[in-house]
C-alpha cells in the first residue's frame, strides 16, 4: 500500500457537516492512520485538493509513479469534459445557424392580453421614509467600525434625502472629514484621488478608486472618524443614501460598517449606529441602501421583540426551526441575500420559479420592494423575438400565488 486518499461526505455544503473527522485506519489490525479527516467542500470544483492523501512511502520511483497516475486521471477528466462542452458548443450553434430553434415558452397568442389581466407587483419603490421629516443644519456622521479593514475606510457616495427621496444640492465646501483623506498620511502633500468631494459626484455605481472617499482609520482614535455636512439653516433631512466603498471584493472591507448620525446635536440613530450593507466589489448593479433616520428612542431598545400578532418573537424566546431535511441557522441575520439557480428540472434553454417570500422573525415579509432585487439574465424578454413577455421579476413577488399561472413566474 503506498498511499490511500478519502473523500469525505460532500453531498452539499450543508450536509458536509455528516462527514467523518477523527479516523483510526488498520491494515491486518495494524494501526497505519489515526487523525482527522479533511472536511469536503460541497462542491466538485477541485475536490482533490480537499481530500485527505495519506502517503506510506518516501520512495522518489513511487512517488513519480503515484503523480503520473493522477496526471492521467486528470488528462481524462478534462478531456471527457471538452467533450461535453464541445457537443453543447455545437448544439447552440446550431441553433443560431437555423438547424433547429430555441423552443418557445409558450403559444403567445395571449401574452399582451395577459399584462392587463395580471394583479399589480409590488412598487418599483416603496418608500419607508417619515412623513414628518426632521429639520436642522448640521448633520454628524461618525464611522464606529469597518468591515474588517485595521488601517483604511472609505465610502463610495452619499446623499442626504428629504421626504419625497430628493437628493439636497450639497458642495463640496459644505463637507468636513476628520480625518480628511489618505493624503493625510503624507502630511498633506499627497495627490491620491480618492478625497471627500468624490463622495459628490455621479459616479456611486463603481468599482473606480478614483470616485470613491478613503480615509486612515485609527483604532480608539481620540477625534474619532467623522465627515461634518453643513446645510442650510432647516433643511428636512427624511434619509441617507449611501453606498459603500466598492473597489474590490477585498477592498470592500474598507466600507464603513457601523454610522451613528446625529442633526445639530440630536441623536437620530442608535448609539451603535446604523449598520451599511458591505459593497459587494463590483459594479453590475445599483447597491445603494436608504437608511430612514429619526429621533432615537431608547425605550424602544428595551421592548422585547415581537411578531405581528404581538406574540413574543422566535428569537426571544430561544426556539430552533423544527427538524428539517437540511441544516439551516437560527435566524440568520444579512442585508444582502444572493439565490444561485444552478440547474433546472431537465429544460435545456429556461430556467423559472412561480413565487418567493422571505419572511421575518415577526412574521413580516422581507421583500416590501423589488427596487433591490437584481435578477442576471433578467428575462425571457432578452431574446430577439421582439415579442413582449409578462414573466418578469415582479411576478416573483404577487401577492397571491398560483401554482397553475404560466403568467406570473419568471
Amino acid at each position: 500500500l503506498a498511499r490511500l486518499r478519502v473523500w469525505n461526505y460532500n453531498g452539499s455544503r450543508a450536509h458536509t457537516q455528516r462527514g467523518a473527522r477523527g479516523a483510526e485506519i488498520r491494515l491486518d489490525d495494524q494501526l497505519i492512520f489515526g487523525g482527522d479527516l479533511n472536511r469536503a467542500v460541497g462542491g466538485t470544483i477541485d475536490d482533490d485538493l480537499h481530500a485527505t492523501t495519506i502517503l506510506f512511502s518516501d520512495n522518489p520511483q513511487v512517488l513519480s509513479k503515484l503523480q503520473l497516475r493522477d496526471e492521467q486521471e486528470r488528462r481524462l477528466a478534462e478531456a471527457q469534459q471538452e467533450e461535453v462542452a464541445s457537443e453543447l458548443l455545437d448544439s447552440i450553434n446550431g441553433s443560431w445557424r437555423g438547424e433547429w430553434q430555441r423552443p418557445t415558452t409558450a403559444e403567445g397568442d395571449d401574452l399582451e392580453a395577459t399584462l392587463n389581466e395580471l394583479p399589480p407587483p409590488l412598487s418599483r419603490r416603496a418608500s419607508k421614509l417619515p412623513h414628518k421629516p426632521l429639520e436642522g443644519s448640521v448633520l454628524k456622521l461618525t464611522m464606529l467600525s469597518t468591515w474588517g479593514d485595521r488601517y483604511y475606510f472609505g465610502l463610495a457616495g452619499l446623499q442626504v434625502l428629504d421626504e419625497r427621496e430628493t437628493p439636497h444640492v450639497i458642495r463640496a465646501d459644505q463637507l468636513l472629514a476628520r480625518p480628511s483623506d489618505v493624503n493625510e498620511l503624507t502630511g498633506g502633500q499627497g495627490d491620491d484621488p480618492r478625497t471627500v468631494d468624490k463622495l459628490l459626484d455621479p459616479e456611486n455605481v463603481t468599482t473606480d478608486s478614483g470616485h470613491m472617499w478613503l480615509a486612515p482609520w485609527e483604532e480608539g482614535r481620540e477625534q474619532g472618524h467623522t465627515l461634518t455636512i453643513t446645510l442650510p439653516p432647516a433643511s428636512r433631512v427624511a434619509a441617507l443614501r449611501v453606498w459603500n466603498y466598492n473597489k474590490s471584493e477585498e477592498d470592500a472591507e474598507r466600507g464603513v460598517r457601523c454610522m451613528r448620525v446625529e442633526l445639530d446635536g440630536l441623536l437620530i440613530s442608535p448609539p451603535t449606529g446604523l449598520v451599511l450593507r458591505k459593497a459587494p466589489g463590483q459594479a453590475l448593479f445599483d447597491y445603494s441602501q436608504t437608511l430612514a433616520l429619526r429621533p432615537y428612542n431608547a425605550n424602544a431598545d428595551e421592548e422585547a421583540p415581537t411578531s405581528a400578532e404581538g406574540e413574543p418573537s422566535a428569537r426571544a424566546l430561544g426556539l430552533v426551526p423544527f427538524p428539517q431535511d437540511y441544516f439551516a441557522p437560527v435566524l440568520p441575520s444579512a442585508q444582502v441575500w444572493r439565490l444561485r439557480l444552478l440547474s433546472s428540472w431537465g429544460d435545456a434553454h429556461y430556467i423559472g420559479m412561480d413565487a418567493l417570500q422571505l419572511f421575518g422573525e415577526d412574521g413580516a415579509s422581507l421583500i416590501e420592494s423589488v427596487a433591490g432585487v437584481h435578477v442576471v439574465p433578467a428575462e425571457v424578454n432578452l431574446l430577439p423575438d421582439g415579442r413582449p413577455d409578462p414573466r418578469t421579476v415582479e411576478k416573483l413577488f404577487l401577492p397571491h400565488a398560483s401554482a397553475h399561472s404560466t403568467e406570473r413566474g419568471v
